[in-house]
């Protein structure tokens, strides 16, 4: 660029152009046009190195009016000076007020003589530089409005002197700005923030104070209204659109109205910025207006950020269970892991004051990882005391699925903890598959082959759940029973929950009822066919030992109760039934062989088998003898070994329990019909319980169909259902009539498959 300074002579008069041209061409550069249209032009390609313009006002196609409101609009332009040039006769009041409004700086006629001519131009030139010297402190270079300092002072100043005069704080931001220079690079950028304050001080500069105090936001102090709407900011909304349809921009406004001016404006306008940051995200809300307990919350929320971690290291967030009740025999079936945050000085904090904040700063996956490995202490823990183990739910946030590392993360702490996918259950909230389904859909269904199983949590709180349930690679649903707290639509919503559970059944997930709060709500579960509930009915969410406490009085009451049925009709039948029973060990290496001798040789007679053709022939042999299959996995076991072992224990109804030396094939051995498994290396004193806990789930679970079945009979025989079980019907006619009861019968639905298997298997064609 050029040092010599420039002068642009806008006249339609050539003579006065040339006139003009040999007065002031020895100290400066000259240009020309001879109308508004092409002086505008070579402004737009020269404007930085024009030092002056000397305008005409009567000129044709643009006249000099109209060239001064364009120059006006411009940020870049409206900084260059103009003298407006006349003939001899003098412009009167109301064309130099009018020229004055567009910021014209002085007036020459070209009668007054070159020197004068001279004078004035260079004094129009000098005065600009001053200014220019000012204007880099008190105005943005990008966008012409006042700086940040410069338009703090004149607000505060503007404040002071109207003491009777109240005033508002508007501050203004361009959501997602970030990634306009990304996309479309820093000039698009900039030109979009010009833009913008083009608009900021077309709307707002007439009686107010216009100024840009960060990368993307301005403020606005302008007299106070007693009411704005959203439609006094919806042409701002549709401007800004206007600029690149490409960039889909959004602008959103905070008002604050100055109650305490004794505030710094710097406040001022971060509490109209504290509002505006309120709806950003919210579709078609674009205004705001600060209240305190914005402040306040985003005090809470410092507060959190700034003691996560301690509190963390610290310990202070502390696991609750809470109960997942079997609504067949309202026994404690599993747990869910919740967390509550304990602060030495502000008491319990609750989950829904901190776990969005965690979301959103992603502290949420070291926050679950902790809940996780909690959760497997306690399990651990349980059943070293000779429990027999209760499986446990865990909260996992998309975060936490997104994690390429998760698989193994999770493996690691069950290896640590001697634990297999079985006991930990993973629950993701419905709407996290609303946000790029298919990379949590392709988490989840890794996190499935491993053998975990997926719970799909607030089922029924979102509107795209059904359309959903066939894509997902999930074992359970817990549907949100929020979605029947209202009474008044209680019937028509009982259909839903009818057709939900039943669409569940038939796509084999298992239904869990979560916030269940009334008796009527149980008993509607357990007519619709629930399986399990979980609510504050029930139980509330306890910490560790009330937990405890609550399974010894729930599960211990009811086994003692069934013990006592039991003994009734069959005395032997929750005695471990192991007297001259073998353990077989399946040791293809060797290596566990004598390590289980030395554990179980008092309770049973150990036979090893080393190949598959030697386990069947055993088991054929033996079948009726072996109490319990204990296979140690190798590494080199295919498929087709596992499926042979899972067909053979299935035929002859025989439990088995895996040892593994690695987590990779935890996940088919569970899949494949493994009740309990055994991580390398392990501890003797575990041994047993593991056994033991097996052989109780076992004959637990028998026992507990047998029981089903005959109730089911007994009603059947007490609604004088005599021909039902009479001989007289054929096989058909009989499945005909079992299907007619449990549709006229819906409590007993959940019996139907076991009486059509029982009745079935006993009744000739």
């Amino acid at each position: 660029m050029s040092l010599t300074k420039t002068v642009l002579i806008v006249d339609d008069n050539k003579v006065n152009r040339q006139m003009l041209s040999l007065i002031l061409g020895s100290q400066y550069e000259i240009l020309e046009a001879e109308n508004g249209e092409a002086a505008l032009e070579v402004l737009q390609n020269s404007y930085a190195g024009i030092s002056v313009i000397l305008l005409d006002l009567v000129m044709p196609i643009m006249n000099g009016y109209e060239l001064l409101a364009e120059i006006h609009r411009d940020a870049f332009l409206r900084n260059i000076p103009v003298v407006v040039i006349s003939q001899n006769e003098v412009l009167d009041a109301t064309a130099k007020a009018k020229a004055l409004s567009y910021g014209v700086q002085d007036f020459i006629q070209m009668a007054c003589g070159p020197d004068e001519i001279k004078r004035r131009v260079e004094n129009t030139v000098l005065l600009k530089k001053t200014a220019n010297i000012l204007d880099l402190v008190q105005r943005d270079t990008l966008t012409g409005l006042y700086s940040k300092k410069h338009f703090y002072s004149l607000a505060e100043k503007t404040i002071k002197q109207n003491p009777e005069q109240e005033y508002d704080i508007i501050c203004c931001d361009i959501e997602r700005f970030k990634l306009v220079n990304e996309l479309f690079g820093f000039s698009e950028g900039d030109a979009l923030l010009k833009y913008v304050a083009l608009m900021i001080r077309d709307k707002f500069q007439r009686g107010g104070i216009c100024g840009r105090i960060g990368g993307d936001i301005f403020a606005v102090l302008v007299e106070h209204r007693e009411e704005y709407n959203e439609n006094d900011f919806f042409d701002c909304v549709e401007y800004i659109n206007r600029f690149n349809e490409n960039l889909h921009s959004v602008i959103k406004f905070g008002v604050y109205t100055i109650d305490d001016a004794t505030l710094p404006v710097s406040i001022m306008c971060a509490r109209a910025c504290l509002a505006l940051e309120s709806i950003k995200g919210k579709y078609a809300s674009y205004l705001a207006f600060y209240k305190d307990d914005i402040r306040q919350k985003l005090l809470d929320e410092q507060f959190i950020l700034s003691n996560m971690k301690t509190a963390l290291n610290n310990k202070e967030f502390v696991v609750y269970f809470q109960p997942k009740y079997d609504l067949m025999n309202e026994k404690i079936c599993s747990a869910e892991a919740l967390v509550r945050w304990m602060h030495p000085e502000k008491g319990m904090i609750t989950p829904n004051r901190f776990i969005k904040i965690f979301e959103d700063n992603g502290f949420i996956t070291e926050l679950d990882l902790y809940v996780l490995e909690e959760s497997c202490r306690w399990i651990r823990s349980w059943m070293d005391r000779g429990n027999p183990a209760i499986p446990v739910s865990v909260n996992m946030s998309r975060a936490d699925i997104y994690n390429p590392n998760i698989d193994s993360i999770l493996l690691s702490l069950l290896e640590k903890y001697g634990l297999t996918p079985s006991h930990i259950f993973i629950e993701i909230t419905e709407s996290a598959y609303t946000e790029n389904s298919e990379q949590i859909i392709n988490g989840i269904k890794q996190l499935k082959e491993l053998g975990f199983t997926i719970e799909m949590d607030d089922f029924g709180s979102g509107y795209s759940s059904l359309n959903m349930l066939s894509e997902l690679p999930i074992d359970v649903l817990k549907l949100d029973m929020r979605f029947v707290q209202d009474q008044e639509k209680f019937r028509d919503k009982r259909s839903v929950m009818s057709f939900v559970i039943s669409l569940a059944k038939w796509m084999n997930l298992k239904v869990i009822a979560e916030g269940v709060e009334t008796e009527e709500q149980v008993n509607l579960l357990k007519i619709l066919g629930c399986h399990s509930v979980q609510g504050y009915f029930f139980s509330k969410p306890l910490p560790l030992h009330s937990f405890e406490e609550l399974i010894n009085e729930v599960n211990l009451s009811l086994i003692d109760s069934e013990a006592e049925l039991i003994a009734t009709s069959n005395e032997n039948i929750l005695k471990l039934d192991i007297e001259n029973k073998y353990m077989l060990i399946f040791d293809p290496n060797s290596e566990d062989f004598e390590r289980f001798q030395s554990v179980f040789a008092h309770k049973y007679a150990l036979l090893q088998v080393k190949t598959l053709p030697e386990l069947h022939d055993i088991l054929k042999e033996e079948k009726s003898n072996i109490a319990i299959l204990i296979f140690s996995v190798a590494n080199d076991v295919t498929e087709e070994d596992l499926h042979e072992i899972s067909y053979l224990t299935k035929q002859f109804d025989i439990p088995m329990i895996t040892i593994h030396e690695t987590t990779e094939l935890v996940a088919k051995a569970v899949s494949f019909g493994a009740l309990d498994c055994i991580f390398k290396p392990y501890l003797s004193e575990t041994l047993d319980n593991t056994v033991n806990n097996t052989l109780c789930r076992m004959q637990t679970s028998q026992f507990q169909k047998e029981v089903q079945f005959n109730d089911a009979i007994a009603e059947m025989k007490k609604r004088a259902e005599v021909d039902f079980l009479s001989g007289l019907l054929n096989r058909s006619e009989l499945k005909i009539r079992i299907q007619d009861f449990f549709n006229h019968n819906q409590e007993f639905t959940v019996l139907r498959e076991i009486c059509c298997a029982s009745f079935l298997k006993k009744r000739p064609e």
